[in-house]
Parts: structure tokens; C-alpha cells; sequence
């Protein structure tokens, strides 16, 4: 081979390297776009409960109630006496007291230890002191609950304190005694009725009340002030029953 062929034959051999190592053509790659987020749910509508209805004062309650031939108070059904004892409301108790004429009030004769045997009653055993005042709710053998044992008769009543109590008529007396006892604490009792309760006289005499008794709980200085309120209170209840109209 001659010189002008082998620079031939190199130059070809120099073109075909070239060439197969010419850069590869790119290919471009599809990129997918990021999924949108699915749309957040629409929360559900749950619709509000209703409030629970008001419970009927005991004065509304003891519109229904009925004297039977032979008995000596306006007794309510079993159904009323029982919305009347679940409830275990000081103030519910202390606006019964003032505004529910048509019940009979009644009176320890002695200091006992009392609870309500009405099934669904708020009650636990307590004591009741002599000459407390308690508003008659029913009487047990007119409404076939349990009679109390040794007594012909008992009788469901409503306490200051807002619980209930089965006694018999042994313990009890509708003669209303010189110093009725009316235990209402008026710490436990809701705004309202507290400011109800607590006219001029009654407001005066309960704050007496606290002062001694704070200084002196069991001092005839605190027994003195708790008369003088438990008074004032019978006198307002009485003041208001006069402005009642006629039934």
C-alpha cells in the first residue's frame, strides 16, 4: 500500500471513531405534575340537641293535687312526687315553701333520722331536728307506697334542704310549734332565689345570722340568731300569701 492509500484508509477509520462516538440524542422524559389534594369533606351537619325542658316548680305541681274523704292534706300522685323528690334542689325546696299554698305544712315532734322511701327519689339518711317545717307531698297509704312500721299512716314530705323523707304521723304534727325550725342554707341556694329569699328583713336577719354563727357555732348567741331568721322568713312567706288572690 502507498503512502496517499494508507492516509486515505486512516482518514475513513478517523471519520467512522467520530462517528460512533457522537453524543446519543437526549430523550426527554414526561414529568407528571403533582396530584391535586382531594377536596376536604364537607363536615357533617348534626343537628343540636334540644334542651331539656324547665322543670315544673313544685308550686305548678301542687295545683294537681287532690284531699281525699278522710284526709287531713292535699296529696299529690305518685308520678308528682316523684318529679318533685328527683330533684333534690335547695332552692327549688326553699321557692316551695313560700309559694305553694295549697300543701299542708307540717312539724317534727322530735329529732329523727329520715330518708324517702319513693323509688327514684335524691335522697340519703339525715337528720331532721324537732319543730323543723316540712311541706306534705302525699300521703303513703293513699298513694299504696310502704307504710313506715308501727304507723297506720305515713307520710311523703319535702325537707328545706330539697331532699324528700317517708315519716309516719307519729312524727309528725300539723300544730305549727312557737319557733318552726326552717334550715335553709342560703350558700347552696342559685342566685336568684338567694336574691328572691333575701328581702329586707330576712336579708338583715341572715346576715346576723352568719356573723354569730361564725364566730360562735354552737353558742346560744347562733341559736338566738338562727330563730330570729327562721322567724323572719315565716313572716315574709306569710306577708306574701296575704297578696295572694283568692283560689
Amino acid at each position: 500500500m502507498n503512502t496517499r492509500s494508507l492516509v486515505v484508509a486512516l482518514a475513513s477509520l478517523s471519520t467512522l471513531a467520530l462517528g460512533g462516538c457522537a453524543a446519543a440524542p437526549r430523550v426527554q422524559l414526561a414529568v407528571a405534575a403533582p396530584a391535586e389534594p382531594p377536596a376536604a369533606a364537607a363536615p357533617a351537619m348534626v343537628p343540636e340537641p334540644e334542651p331539656a325542658p324547665e322543670p315544673r316548680s313544685v308550686d305548678a305541681i301542687a295545683e294537681t293535687c287532690a284531699r281525699g274523704p278522710r284526709s287531713k292534706v292535699c296529696g299529690l300522685s305518685l308520678e308528682a312526687v316523684r318529679e318533685i323528690c328527683k330533684s333534690g334542689s335547695p332552692s327549688r325546696a326553699a321557692r316551695a315553701f313560700g309559694g305553694a299554698p295549697k300543701l299542708t305544712r307540717a312539724y317534727l315532734r322530735g329529732d329523727a333520722v329520715v330518708w324517702s322511701s319513693i323509688r327514684g327519689a335524691r335522697t340519703t339518711k339525715g337528720t331532721a331536728l324537732l319543730d323543723e317545717e316540712v311541706l306534705v307531698l302525699s300521703e303513703a297509704s293513699a298513694r299504696g307506697s310502704v307504710i313506715v312500721s308501727g304507723s297506720a299512716v305515713s307520710y311523703e314530705v319535702l325537707r328545706w334542704n330539697g331532699s324528700c323523707a317517708t315519716l309516719s304521723d307519729g312524727e309528725l304534727t300539723l300544730r305549727a310549734p312557737a319557733k318552726p325550725r326552717r334550715p335553709v342554707d342560703f350558700d347552696v341556694l342559685d342566685a336568684p332565689t338567694r336574691d328572691w329569699l333575701s328581702g329586707e328583713r330576712v336579708g338583715e336577719a341572715e346576715a346576723a345570722r352568719a356573723a354569730a354563727c361564725a364566730r360562735e357555732p354552737f353558742s346560744a348567741r347562733c341559736t338566738a340568731a338562727i330563730e330570729r331568721r327562721d322567724d323572719a322568713i315565716g313572716r315574709a312567706f306569710r306577708a306574701a300569701a296575704k297578696k295572694q288572690p283568692a283560689r
